[in-house]
């Protein structure tokens, strides 16, 4: 699947050259999703006979990506849009697109007479949600985890696994059946020391690799350390799709509700409250190091309002949406050229301040421990959200530390540092009609 139909400077499609987009997982179900809504907005059925072929050649395409005894397509680096996002695995976003993808793939494939074929896209998308559910989703917490790397045939050698009987696993020497006994095993971890359900997957796996080393390939002991604690703002993308298509949740009712909450919480109000929701941030609500985890994407913030209008959380919806607009609006003043992005947690250091203001280090220390003294910084050197609006107010705060021929461009320059721009300047209705009727 095509990534875009070109640029201005490019008119041949796939302009997008940074990365290699035909191993993308999320392209073709987005496309599949787009063309039963298309039927479903307009009745209009030669459109899905004319792009049946595209539709069935796209899941054939990720099908063959599928590894021998795996149920979905796995993620490997940064194959899907979040493009400098790396996961190794089962992501959230990726599979529920997914098995979203293969739910309107039956239901196009029965608008053809496919009947047989709907039936089988229906049942791998329920095996695949299974597997996202009993992997990423986190009981005790309440939220989907960005992904988890499984164990693969692959990763197996067929060899001593009779070791792993002192843990209660009795394996078959079958590679395929060996790694679902121990998938679930990994899945079915016990929560250890009050910490998240990777945390304690994180122990199970690494008890595996102690007790039977000889089981595992270097493959295996490659990948077993990659868990991460994180909450990404986009896993209820997939569900919001499905379920104005009239295809329902994807997950139940409760999960989901209880997952926007944790997004609205962790991703928004204690991380950028003043912003919008952060594409992934750690489970406490503190930046991601990577930046584009960092990023308000502007396309995110409407997906996730309309989920939770859809899930009768109207208070929060109307919150994210009136603060995305005080940011392009009031405080980026930009009215005609939405960004893609924003990012808030860019960090102010004191080599920064020395290179920005060409100040002396002993001064530049004594700004940032002041900055961070009088709330203008927070403690990990990030603009305070909150951080005064007027230059005379700022002056009456920093005026005791920062000469005054520096207070105009100081404080200018915090803001900036406050609210950068992070992806192309341009204005995409698509944002804003994700907000449908429905939802309003």
């Amino acid at each position: 699947m095509i990534h875009d139909l070109g640029s201005p400077f490019d008119i041949k499609p796939d302009a997008y050259t940074w990365h290699n987009v035909k191993e993308w997982k999320d392209l073709a179900p987005k496309y599949i999703l787009m063309v039963y809504r298309h039927y479903k907005m307009t009745g209009n059925i030669k459109v899905v006979e004319n792009c049946w072929q595209a539709v069935e050649e796209s899941i054939d395409y990720l099908k063959n990506l599928i590894v021998e005894g795996d149920e979905l397509p796995l993620t490997r680096g940064t194959d899907d849009t979040f493009d400098n996002l790396s996961s190794h695995g089962i992501s959230i976003y990726c599979a529920s697109l997914w098995a979203a993808g293969l739910n309107a793939a039956s239901e196009l494939a029965k608008l053809v007479g496919k009947t047989e074929l709907a039936e089988a896209y229906i049942s791998q998308g329920q095996k695949s949600l299974a597997l996202v559910e009993r992997g990423l989703w986190d009981e005790k917490n309440g939220y989907f985890h960005f992904f988890v790397t499984p164990i693969q045939s692959v990763h197996l050698t067929g060899e001593s696994f009779q070791d792993l009987e002192t843990l209660g696993l009795t394996l078959t020497g079958d590679k395929c059946r060996d790694k679902e006994i121990l998938n679930e095993y990994l899945d079915n971890a016990h929560y250890c020391g009050g910490g998240s359900k990777l945390k304690s997957r994180f122990a199970a796996k690494r008890l595996l690799a102690d007790v039977a080393p000889q089981a595992f390939t270097d493959e295996f002991q490659k990948y077993w350390n990659w868990t991460l604690t994180t909450v990404s703002g986009m896993q209820c993308s997939p569900t919001v799709m499905t379920k104005l298509l009239g295809l329902g949740d994807l997950f139940e009712s409760g999960k989901v509700e209880r997952s926007l909450e944790y997004i609205y919480q962790t991703n928004f109000k204690r991380n950028s409250p003043k912003l919008g929701i952060a594409n992934m941030t750690l489970s406490d609500g503190m930046p991601h190091d990577a930046f584009q985890a960092q990023d308000v994407w502007i396309g995110v913030q409407f997906s996730v309002a309309t989920a939770l209008r859809l899930a009768g959380k109207n208070v929060q919806a109307i919150d994210v949406l009136d603060t995305v607009y005080d940011a392009l609006y009031h405080q980026a003043k930009i009215p005609f050229a939405a960004p893609e992005g924003f990012n808030c947690s860019v960090q102010v250091t004191t080599g920064e301040l020395m290179n920005q203001f060409d100040i002396e280090a002993d001064v530049a220390t004594n700004w940032f421990e002041n900055l961070i003294a009088s709330g203008c910084l927070l403690v990990d050197g990030r603009v305070n959200p909150d951080i005064c609006e007027s230059t005379a107010e700022f002056a009456d705060i920093a005026g005791s530390y920062v000469e005054q021929s520096y207070l105009d461009e100081l404080h200018l320059w915090l803001k900036n540092t406050g609210l950068k721009y992070t992806a192309g300047r341009y204005f995409r209705p698509g944002m804003i009609f994700a907000y449908l009727n429905e939802a309003l």
